[in-house]
């Protein structure tokens, strides 16, 4: 019997060690393709912010503008509400020795805050704009390490085709936290006119939940998003271009919103950079989200805008 035993682990050994083995060459070259946000959600974010939905998570280039991370996620995960705001406090923590605002300085951090109309307006009323139900919401801290097996089997995708179609898809999150969805001109010509109108069909149907209202919680915790990030670096709002159809959509779903954006950053003293009227100068997947070809030129028009504000 003990020869047996004997016989069994010793065959047994070198199968766990080929599992663990492959198991840690898995998680370390394809956890980042498995789930799109392990990198965002298994480590502390100390650099300026990307704040928003999907729109800045593809558009925004962190890489440009030195010591930043984009955790933009989308707009179901990342609307201005509580399941945000808590994610922004967990990983990226202030310290109690900065929690007064600090004057701007060459040497603090800058925090890109993406504003569009569908991460303000209402859908389903104020007590779901105010809860903490959205998968942001349940993740936490204790996943944070550079190869995180407990986080990926909590948050895997729940079919082994969703992984392997993650795991040969050409996009994915880069090292900044930018979403990177790579399409050569073609292919992104061929996209547009597939995605393009189920796009704005999709954005119609939901006038019967927007009502062209601003929701006065997501305008709250829009807030303390920027009071928050405030305590560590300066906030800079940013309204991306999308294509002009959609953005007449826009305008008939919440016609106020620029104009209640401008007063916020005036009050504020906050600069916004609105770039809705360069949506001829860009190319568009599904004409809500920036061609990622079009992502630099993008970020360099933001970043020079900085440099060129003075109040």
């Amino acid at each position: 019997m003990k020869s047996y035993l004997k016989n069994i682990s010793l065959f047994l050994a070198p199968l766990v060690l080929f599992v663990l083995i492959g198991g840690w060459i898995l998680v370390n070259h394809f956890a980042a393709k498995i789930d799109p946000y392990y990198l965002k959600l298994t480590r502390f974010h100390s650099e300026g912010m990307v704040v928003g939905t999907s729109r800045a998570a593809q558009a925004i280039e962190p890489s440009l503008f030195g010591n930043m991370y984009n955790f933009a996620f989308t707009q179901s995960f990342s609307p201005f509400d509580s399941s945000y705001f808590d994610l922004i406090k967990r990983f990226h923590p202030i310290s109690e020795s900065k929690k007064d605002k600090i004057q701007w300085n060459s040497n603090n951090k800058l925090h890109l805050v993406c504003v569009d109309p569908w991460a303000f307006c209402s859908f389903t009323g104020d007590a779901f704009e105010s809860s903490n139900s959205s998968f942001v919401g349940k993740v936490t801290p204790p996943w944070i390490s550079d190869i995180s097996f407990s986080y990926l089997l909590k948050y895997k995708p729940t079919t082994w085709k969703e992984i392997y179609r993650n795991c040969i898809s050409p996009h994915y999150v880069n090292n900044d936290g930018r979403f990177v969805v790579e399409m050569d001109s073609n292919e992104m010509e061929q996209h547009f006119k597939r995605n393009f109108k189920d796009k704005l069909s999709y954005n119609k149907k939901k006038e019967v939940y927007l009502k062209g209202r601003i929701s006065p919680v997501r305008m709250r915790y829009f807030n303390q998003i920027v009071e928050y990030l405030q305590q560590d670096g300066k906030v800079v709002l940013v309204q991306l271009p999308v294509h002009k159809e959609l953005s007449k959509l826009e305008d008939k779903f919440a016609p106020d919103f620029d104009s209640v954006i401008n007063q916020f950053a005036h009050d504020n003293k906050i600069q916004f950079i609105n770039l809705r009227t360069f949506h001829d100068s860009v190319k568009y997947t599904d004409g809500g989200h920036i061609w990622n070809g079009d992502a630099h030129k993008v970020s360099v028009w933001i970043k020079n805008k900085i440099k060129e504000h003075k109040f």
